[in-house]
């Protein structure tokens, strides 16, 4: 019964959070120079990869790490005829943070029990965070979602080719959190553990472990072909350019309001502790 409640609970949390920003149409932040011609250049393009390298648009190789978000925004332009606006964007990351709460009570129950998974819940929708992002629309909730949706499918205790499918799964969603956030690769630590957590009840945990590995190079090789080694050290190269600056060095006069000296606070580990 408590699940229910749980469950409705992030709908109608979701649902507040849409019709709060119904009238929302523009923040200074990336949808507008970058989210919104990406969206618009995708149905152009022969390979999810050729984004990040358009002369369309500024900033493109700003792109690596978010294909995946992209894709979603630009579906759900197509489901509410908008390819203007901010709303399909606004809501594709409040629907996001609306499965992450969902997801997280989840998650938690299946490790740690109902109370604590209780617990985790109300922290987590009373967190200041999720919901800056969701203003800001960026593109950290929705890879925290498929973060957690390859960690509750891990937790899965199905046996022999079931479990290797749900290893599968895993490593597709895991992979897909990779490529819609570039903070997700902050959970591979997490997700390392989650799948050690598993490996304990699996028989023959070697298939399972590929079949996992084989999930994440399919959707890896299949955004970042043709060039893929090109693509990943690309990749790499933006996250390791990320940790010199984030968005409270570009979104200061939001932030100030909270943040004595946004330029002095930056990301990474510090976040999550």
């Amino acid at each position: 019964m408590r699940n229910k409640a749980v469950f409705w609970a992030s709908c109608f949390l979701a649902f507040a959070l849409a019709v709060l920003t119904w009238q929302l149409n523009f923040v200074s932040s990336d949808e507008e120079n970058l989210y919104l011609p990406a969206t618009r250049q995708l149905p152009f393009v022969t390979y999810p990869s050729q984004l990040t390298q358009s002369k369309v648009f500024d900033n493109a190789h700003l792109v690596h790490g978010k294909e995946v978000s992209i894709w979603l925004f630009s579906l759900m332009q197509r489901l509410l005829h908008d390819f203007d606006s901010l709303r399909p964007l606004l809501w594709t990351v409040i629907a996001a943070w609306g499965l992450c709460a969902w997801l997280l009570f989840r998650v938690s129950f299946s490790y740690w029990g109902q109370h604590t998974a209780l617990i985790l819940w109300i922290v987590g929708i009373a967190s200041f965070w999720p919901y800056v992002y969701v203003l800001l629309v960026k593109h950290q909730p929705i890879g925290l979602m498929f973060f957690l949706a390859a960690v509750r499918t891990l937790q899965y205790k199905a046996k022999g080719r079931w479990g290797q499918v749900c290893f599968f799964i895993s490593g597709l969603l895991m992979a897909a959190a990779l490529h819609a956030s570039t903070v997700s690769a902050l959970y591979l630590p997490f997700y390392a553990a989650a799948v050690g957590v598993r490996l304990r009840f699996q028989y023959r945990p070697g298939p399972s472990v590929l079949a996992g590995v084989l999930g994440g190079l399919l959707i890896s090789y299949y955004l970042n072909y043709p060039d893929f080694w090109g693509n990943v050290r690309a990749f790499g190269a933006y996250i390791h350019q990320s940790q010199s600056a984030n968005h409270f060095v570009f979104h200061q006069n939001v932030f100030k309001a909270w943040v004595p000296d946004p330029a002095a606070a930056y990301g990474g580990w510090r976040w999550i502790i």
